[in-house]
């Protein structure tokens, strides 16, 4: 699932991408978009928040010269990410095995239509964005 989440938020993005840090993420006057570990869930006042608003006001021991250049994305709290990306590596499987011709040739053509519209190219199926919170 780190895979598929840093390959969602690192397509076309014109900012730095600092993906899972564990200890801090880069002080820069450029705007750095942090994405965090996945196994991370806001809900506002938290461990996960205070680690959040410790790294933006600090770097190690250091305060940060720039704080306002971070831009924290976490994941909302519940199960939506893990289920989006279950189910968009699940119809990869379908449009492999398709692909393949592992179900033979009695699919319709619809039925292949309506895979290949469940599997963009662009892996955009995972809806990341969805289940994410951002913060700054």
């Amino acid at each position: 699932m780190l895979r598929l989440v840093k390959a969602e938020f690192g397509k076309g993005t014109p900012v730095p991408l600092t993906c899972f840090p564990r200890t801090a993420a880069p002080d820069s006057p450029r705007l750095t978009l942090v994405v965090a570990d996945p196994a991370w869930e806001w809900r506002g006042r938290d461990e996960i928040a205070e680690r959040v608003a410790n790294w933006t006001r600090e770097r190690e021991s250091s305060p940060r010269l720039y704080p306002a250049s971070l831009v924290w994305c976490v994941r909302k709290p519940g199960r939506e990410l893990r289920e989006s990306v279950a189910l968009s590596l699940a119809w990869q499987r379908v449009a492999g095995k398709i692909a393949q011709g592992a179900p033979g040739d009695d699919i319709a053509e619809a039925d292949r239509a309506d895979v290949r519209t469940r599997t963009p190219t662009r892996r955009s199926g995972t809806r990341c964005g969805a289940a994410i919170a951002t913060w700054s």
